[in-house]
């Protein structure tokens, strides 16, 4: 090996670790980048020996790990998913010919207290016949519908469950809110997972028009 290849090997190697530890400083989710660029160096293998990749993967579980935004996520997450609901429904529309054909609808909603009330959109339980409510446990109720405000896209469901499997959202209040805060929200429409999203408050006092035409 001459100087040339050997300066080569040793700035390969500088940049990979560079750039390794400022993946993992900045929290990055993505371990996988950061385990190629060390097994991929480019100087030849005779007389290099590569890092070992155990010694640069952050530890996962180790809370130092974590920045303060993402605890704030995951602790959103932890207190709050248990009360969000999976609803299916079943409608009977006519089709072309005006014979009824059946379909099936999903949405998510929100578990309202320990009664079994579930606030969700008016458009995910329209013209439904049969609506089910499945909660974080796998376990599926019938609901039913007790309020209903089209106007506003809102609807109320009752669940008949045990109060132990209930946890209600904590509901809030919009008249603080300022543009550019930060917003989470937690679905589960398709019944598979919980699922989060983060974002910010992107405008207030938006006005869209309603099915009757009314804003």
């Amino acid at each position: 090996m001459n100087k040339t290849t050997l300066s080569l090997c040793v700035l390969s190697s500088v940049v990979a670790a560079t750039v390794t530890n400022v993946l993992l400083r900045e929290g990055t989710t993505t371990p996988v980048l950061a385990q190629a660029l060390v097994r991929r160096p480019t100087a030849p293998t005779t007389g290099f020996r590569a890092p070992a990749t155990n010694q640069l993967q952050p530890a996962i579980n180790d809370d130092a790990s974590l920045t303060a935004e993402e605890k704030i996520n995951i602790a959103v997450y932890e207190k709050a998913n248990r009360g969000v609901v999976n609803i299916t429904t079943r409608i009977i529309r006519p089709d072309f010919f005006l014979v009824e054909e059946a379909s099936e609808g999903a949405g998510s909603g929100s578990i309202l207290d320990k009664q079994g009330h579930i606030l969700t959109n008016f458009h995910v339980v329209e013209n439904a016949r049969e609506v089910y409510v499945t909660l974080f446990n796998g376990e599926t109720y019938e609901a039913a519908p007790v309020g209903l405000d089209p106007q506003n896209d809102m609807a109320v469901l009752r669940i008949e469950a045990p109060m132990e499997v209930l946890f209600p959202i904590e509901i809030g209040g919009s008249n603080r809110l300022r543009v550019g805060q930060k917003v989470i929200a937690i679905g589960n429409p398709f019944g598979l997972e919980r699922t989060m999203t983060v974002g910010i408050v992107s405008s207030l006092n938006r006005t869209l028009p309603s099915k009757n035409g009314r804003t």
